[in-house]
């Protein structure tokens, strides 16, 4: 396997995450759980290097208004 400094960067995959609404958005309250934005600090974030020797980049991207999964249609 090939050394790595810290002069030498890592190759990176990345991943989009997409939030919608749905579960992962949910956060409980007084009437159930509802869809809540995260209001993350960054955007995007970077793992350490994996066993594979790479760098995996994240970004998320929350639409404005989310969907509330347990009550979804057609219309959305």
């Amino acid at each position: 396997m090939e050394q790595r400094s810290e002069t030498t960067p890592a190759p990176e995959s990345r991943v989009l995450i997409i939030m919608t609404g749905g579960t992962v958005c949910m956060t409980k309250s007084p009437n159930g759980f509802v869809p809540a934005r995260t209001e993350q600090p960054h955007r995007s974030y970077r793992t350490p290097i994996s066993t594979y020797q790479k760098h995996v980049r994240y970004a998320v991207f929350e639409f404005e208004e989310l969907l509330d999964s347990s009550s979804i249609n057609a219309d959305g």
